[in-house]
């Protein structure tokens, strides 16, 4: 899980507890190369954007899914 700050799009009312809150299965692939942006960002001090999957698919039934994560330039 990791939280972010600034704007949002509209959070799904499952996470409504946890509107900043996001998680997604770093054991997958996609979640491997996830989780390697959000580390490669955070050492070079970058923004990135994330776009949440609009449900609480993940082992958390309270926090929003990922589809993707963009670092910004």
């Amino acid at each position: 899980m990791f939280e972010v700050d600034g704007q949002r799009s509209p959070r799904p009312s499952c996470g409504a507890a946890f509107p900043t809150r996001f998680a997604f299965n770093i054991t997958t692939p996609a979640g491997q190369a996830m989780l390697s942006t959000l580390l490669t960002a955070a050492t070079a001090h970058k923004s990135i954007v994330v776009w949440g999957s609009g449900a609480c698919d993940q082992p958390t039934p309270d926090t929003e899914g990922v589809l993707y994560i963009e670092m910004r330039p």
